[in-house]
């Protein structure tokens, strides 16, 4: 092969690899939902779509160094997602802001000394709140959308370290008084009234071995 024609063979098989990688790159990123409360079908096609008691739906879906969630109730309301990871539980609580406690097991029993601090009131999806939901994921390990950016629909992200395994639950307050809870056999203070609202417990009972496992 004449060497100007080998070089342009190199040219061609480079262009056509950085090609590649950048459709993959762009399939990565459609393949992330956005953070913007509206749940879009087209978003969540390959997410794993189960039921939650008292109704409304909940969707989990991979995707790359995250977990989307996507929780629809059948009425505006608040709550909470619950993930477990060894001997810490973090309590992260979706409303008109969002918020986080983490407990951690000493022998039996579970305790914390945190308080929730409440951040990301914003409603409106822009690129503002898109830089503003990357640094708070960066810092914290997740992020989210509030009640007021999908009334009655909840999207959450959460840092995913492949080959690790986690256990996870969510319980919603629909409307004045109805709970819709995942997984449906829930029966530990992931359902306590007083903690779903914000208020955390001295010593709640967590019974994580029933969660769903993430892997």
């Amino acid at each position: 092969m004449q060497p100007s024609l080998r070089k342009r063979c190199c040219c061609v098989q480079s262009d056509v690899r950085k090609l590649i990688v950048f459709a993959f790159a762009c399939a990565a990123l459609d393949a992330q939902p956005v953070l913007d409360g509206k749940i879009e079908d087209a978003e969540w096609t390959k997410a794993t779509t189960h039921s939650m008691a008292n109704g409304g739906t909940l969707r989990v879906l991979p995707g790359g160094d995250a977990w989307y969630f996507a929780v629809q109730i059948p009425e505006d309301g608040y709550g909470h997602f619950y993930v477990a990871d060894g001997d810490s539980v973090q309590v992260i609580h979706v409303s008109a802001a969002l918020g986080r406690v983490q407990y951690r097991r000493r022998g039996a029993e579970w305790s914390t000394s945190d308080k929730f601090v409440w951040q990301m009131r914003d409603r409106t999806y822009s690129e503002t709140l898109r830089a503003a939901q990357e640094k708070y994921f960066a810092e914290n390990g997740w992020v989210g959308t509030n009640n007021g950016m999908g009334r009655g629909r909840f999207e959450l992200k959460l840092r995913r370290t492949p080959g690790k395994s986690l256990r996870a639950a969510a319980v919603f307050v629909s409307g004045p008084q109805k709970q819709c809870y995942w997984p449906e056999t829930l029966d530990d203070d992931t359902r306590n009234a007083k903690l779903i609202a914000g208020e955390p417990l001295a010593t709640p009972r967590f019974d994580t071995a029933k969660w769903f496992e993430l892997k």
